[in-house]
């Protein structure tokens, strides 16, 4: 294990794989895992580990909405396909959304429209940070062109999904 952080310059945030992949590798083999006391110390020496780690993180950058718009901008919004692209693009970043989110099972029924449509109430029945109980709700707005509200309009319009989603 030790080994592993020093081939990864330093870095343990791999380091919980590798104890996985051992304990697979042990019980797939037949050979016996750690007992509870050397479990017990793995864990201490791994935590002492990624206590001294200070490696640098590799984050990358989120997208930003200038180069969004400019992404949406190149899209061809006539075809179904990528108009679906541009108004999940758009529907993610406005609505801070995660691509599980965004990936769920989203239907019409967890739209609310305002009125006037330049407005959206989306229910997220499960995230992340909420996997059981009420419902999250995000509300976004119309900016633009390319806002999220101004392409799922769009989206709704091109198939006709408006039937009893205005409030």
């Amino acid at each position: 294990m030790c080994a592993h952080v020093v081939r990864n310059k330093g870095s343990t945030r791999s380091v919980g794989n590798l104890v996985a992949a051992l304990k697979k590798s042990c019980l797939y083999s037949g050979n016996p895992w750690l007992g509870e006391l050397e479990q017990l110390k793995l864990m201490a020496v791994v935590s002492e580990m990624k206590l001294d780690d200070r490696s640098v993180s590799s984050r990358k950058r989120p997208i930003r909405l200038k180069e969004l718009l400019a992404i949406i901008d190149r899209l061809e919004l006539e075809s179904v396909v990528e108009l679906l692209v541009a108004t999940m693009l758009a529907l993610g970043h406005d609505g801070l959304l995660r691509s599980a989110e965004l990936l769920s099972g989203l239907k019409v029924k967890h739209l609310t429209w305002r009125f006037d449509k330049l407005a959206i109430r989306l229910e997220l029945e499960r995230s992340k940070m909420n996997r059981s109980g009420e419902s999250e709700f995000v509300n976004l707005f119309d900016y633009g062109k390319f806002s999220a509200v101004s392409l799922m309009r769009k989206w709704f319009d091109m198939n006709s999904l408006w039937i009893s989603t205005i409030e």
